[in-house]
């Protein structure tokens, strides 16, 4: 992996949203840059937070946030690594926002003309 200098103010930036989780940092060293995380043995929350954002953190600084993605999906938005091939997944999960997403897609096309939406689709299981 090819470790290069990330830009000061993308790291200044990115310091500032975890500042809200005051345990967690980003921690520069020689051409390279890791996380810095403090917490007590009392509660180890700080830990977790940092093991959860450090992938996310080393995106950032090698500049390979290319592939970072949010679910195309209104009432989800969570955060993803697309690691398909093709490098164009749009769901977090294709057996819950995708399949309901395309199902949703399918029933809009076999519709009858002016007939009312299946509001079942918007629910999983629905």
């Amino acid at each position: 992996m090819e470790h290069h200098q990330p830009d000061a103010a993308a790291i200044a930036a990115v310091n500032a949203v975890l500042r809200e989780a005051p345990r967690i940092e980003f921690v520069m060293g020689e051409g390279s840059c890791g996380v810095g995380h403090r917490h007590t043995d009392d509660n180890p929350t700080g830990e977790a937070l940092a093991r959860l954002v450090e992938p996310f953190l080393a995106a950032v600084a090698a500049g390979s946030t290319d592939r970072l993605r949010i679910c195309a999906t209104d009432d989800c938005r969570r955060a993803f690594e697309d690691t398909s091939r093709a490098g164009r997944r749009r769901w977090c999960d294709m057996t819950s926002c995708g399949n309901v997403a395309k199902a949703r897609r399918y029933r809009a096309r076999h519709r009858e003309p002016g007939a009312a939406p299946d509001d079942r689709a918007a629910t999983p299981g629905g």
